[in-house]
């Protein structure tokens, strides 16, 4: 059997006395502090690979939770998440400081658990913590191992944006909301873009949304920051105008997923950039706005994707459910209106140019009440 040695390295370990491994589900950063038996910084002093499990021999420089104190030894075994071919790869242990979860067994033996997402190798139980990030980190006054293992993470991200992507899988809004609100007016690009984005996706934050249509974007930060359009439901309006903001940029990703943000919150702000995209040349797009018009003239209520959204539909449409005209609460829904209701596909062009034409007219009379 081949054994691959390698030395060097420091690690963060999270050492969890629990028999088996933590959900693979990205739980909440708190839930998983809360589970962990021990937190420490350790430096690797070799790792091997037996063909499908790693084992790692650690060193404990620092602990932040649990029994294992500065000065111990301690082995873990690791196997990772994700097809056999990919729990087979090995490569050299990270350089510098890592961030990993652990479980202990029944007969004290360590295991490394893997943070959530499937990865290649022994990457798939850790997060770097670069530089002096610890040392960063260390000068902060932290009363909780979750307090210190967010200032490790917050001294991670500012001195290397490259783990941001590793970061979102773990991190979570509900876990540290005042770090993504001093991230999103960071000096650092990444870090702002970074927090910007989870609090328009997770936190529903219409002033995030503003200040998001006021940076100067890469097209590859506009697209990964537009696509947390999909979940906001906020309809502040100065969140929607802010939306109708970045249909400017022009770039297709960006223009789709604000017209699926426009068209899941559908009030009467977002009308008119609804309107603005039945002349998009993207047939979706088309498609996605008309359904937004549909939804506000029938009041539709703003819903979550999946079966909330299904069931709003229902109620919308269902000849047996939707209220009978004229409404109080849907004053532009009438028996001619209900005739161009929409969702989803056109069976041709002719049946789609004679939809837009309608809701183009219908705005064109409704606008001074709107």
């Amino acid at each position: 059997m081949k054994r691959l040695i390698y030395n060097s390295g420091s690690v963060i370990l999270w050492l969890s006395a629990v028999v088996t491994c933590l959900a693979a589900s990205p739980s909440r950063l708190q839930s998983l502090v809360n589970s962990a038996a021990s937190v420490i910084v350790a430096q690797i002093d070799s790792t091997s690979f037996d063909g499908s499990v790693h084992r790692v021999q650690l060193h404990v420089v620092s602990s932040a939770k649990g029994p294992l104190l500065p000065g111990t030894t301690v082995s873990a075994d690791f196997k990772p998440l994700g097809p056999e071919k990919a729990a087979r790869v090995s490569g050299p242990p990270p350089q510098g400081n890592v961030l990993l979860f652990m479980n202990q067994d029944a007969s004290g033996s360590w295991h490394l658990a893997p943070l959530g997402f499937p990865a290649l190798g022994l990457s798939g139980a850790y997060f770097k913590i670069p530089g002096n990030a610890l040392a960063n980190a260390s000068q902060a006054k932290s009363t909780t191992p979750f307090d210190a293992v967010i200032q490790l993470m917050l001294a991670s991200a500012e001195s290397d944006p490259s783990q941001l992507s590793r970061l979102s899988d773990i991190m979570r809004f509900s876990d540290a909301p005042a770090i993504f609100s001093a991230w999103s007016s960071s000096n650092s690009a990444p870090l702002q873009v970074f927090g910007l984005t989870v609090r328009i996706g997770s936190g529903q934050d219409a002033d995030a949304m503003v200040a998001a249509s006021r940076l100067n974007l890469s097209p590859t930060d506009a697209v990964n920051l537009s696509a947390a359009f999909l979940g906001y439901r906020n309809p502040d309006p100065k969140g929607v105008n802010a939306i109708g903001g970045f249909l400017k940029a022009g770039a297709p990703p960006v223009t789709l997923h604000c017209a699926r943000a426009l068209t899941a919150i559908h009030t009467k702000e977002t009308v008119p950039y609804l309107i603005q995209l039945l002349d998009n040349t993207n047939p979706e797009v088309r498609e996605i706005a008309v359904s937004g018009v549909s939804a506000f003239v029938t009041n539709m209520r703003i819903a979550e994707d999946g079966a909330a959204s299904v069931e709003a539909m229902d109620e919308a449409l269902n000849p047996g459910r939707r209220p009978t005209l004229p409404m109080t609460e849907a004053p532009f829904e009438t028996v001619t209106t209900r005739q161009f209701l929409h969702w989803g596909r056109f069976k041709d062009q002719s049946e789609e140019a004679r939809y837009i034409s309608f809701w183009k007219t219908w705005y064109q009379q409704n606008q001074p009440q709107l």
